[in-house]
């Protein structure tokens, strides 16, 4: 934002916060979570891989472009300097109460309580300006993961902690592109050490994978892999329910 008094010939420009609802009901790419034992072999990077053949095979049940809300950056004491100087002055309830009533979609609080004039950023403190569109510290590999998955930034931060939300369209999700299907005939029985620790670590999100899909068969120890157009696998809607269609408030920075 750009204002000018002609007559003292002064021109200042300004970033502004404007309270926006542009992510409404696009599908959300979320929070990711190993146990610290598993936290190794590049097991994050396979599983967030998962989550995108899985969009690849089932494009139809996500929307044309798909986001991803970023954990903002934290002090020492683990204190949001961006809530510590906006949101607490509004919501007067704790940042963590705050962020779990956003989990369990109940967001209308949000548009009810924040201003909906300009916020000015020069107006809140050194830390909280500094820490706007910043990634938590624990958070930043995952920010890498998406970046190369040609998720980008447009100005778009989270309401309560200023994390940075990017957004992709799905057709130009680097996995997506270069996917393709497979039809599985068999299991196997040795598998490299890395893959084997990635799926004793999520033993139960693939036991749930498995269980999408009805078109595969075993034959003894053997695997084979030819690619197909048919008998594509169906996906369980419940679980596809969980995955797609979820809105989260942001604020533009411009």
């Amino acid at each position: 934002m750009v204002r000018v008094s002609q007559k003292l010939n002064i021109q200042k420009q300004y970033q502004v916060l404007h309270l926006v609802n542009d992510y409404q009901g696009y599908s959300e790419v979320c929070t990711l979570y190993l146990s610290p034992e598993y936290r190794q072999h590049n097991n994050g990077a396979f599983l967030s891989k998962v989550r995108f053949l899985f969009m690849a095979q089932f494009q139809q049940r996500f929307t044309e472009k798909v986001i991803a809300e970023m954990r903002g950056y934290t002090d020492s004491n683990d204190v949001s300097p961006f809530w510590r100087s906006l949101g607490v002055h509004f919501f007067k309830i704790d940042f963590e109460e705050a962020d779990y009533l956003t989990a369990k979609a109940n967001k209308q609080f949000i548009s009810d309580l924040m201003p909906r004039h300009p916020i000015y950023v020069s107006l809140l403190t050194k830390q909280a300006q500094e820490a706007i569109g910043k990634t938590h510290s624990k958070t930043r590999s995952a920010l890498k993961i998406l970046k190369r998955e040609n998720f980008i930034f447009n100005q778009q931060i989270d309401i309560f902690d200023g994390g940075p939300v990017v957004e992709a369209q799905l057709s130009l999700i680097k996995t997506l592109r270069e996917s393709k299907v497979y039809y599985l005939d068999g299991v196997v029985k040795t598998i490299d050490k890395g893959l084997k620790a990635a799926f004793d670590g999520v033993k139960a999100i693939t036991n749930s994978l498995f269980g999408l899909f009805t078109n595969t068969h075993a034959s003894n120890d053997t695997a084979q892999l030819t690619n197909t157009s048919d008998n594509t696998p169906q996906p369980n809607p419940s679980i596809l329910s969980r995955l797609s269609g979820v809105a989260i408030g942001a604020i533009n920075l411009s």
